[in-house]
């Protein structure tokens, strides 16, 4: 099992690109408040991807993120 976090400014595609892995295919998405966690399996190897919200506001909570990736 690999850790990944996704972080980034506000409305970059983070929350795109893991639902682009998970499920093959662009979806319609919302500014993320808070995280979205989901399992992806590519190429035999799993991921568990944590994928955090990236407003201001949000950001100061990114390291706690870190020591578990």
């Amino acid at each position: 099992e690999h850790k990944l976090v996704l972080v980034g400014l506000d409305n970059a595609g983070k929350t795109t690109i893991l639902y682009q892995l998970l499920l093959g295919e662009a979806v319609h998405t919302r500014p993320t408040i808070g995280s979205n966690v989901e399992e992806v399996v590519w190429r035999n190897l799993r991921f568990v991807m944590w994928d955090l919200g990236g407003q201001q506001s949000l950001r100061s909570a990114w390291n706690t993120y870190y020591t578990n990736s």
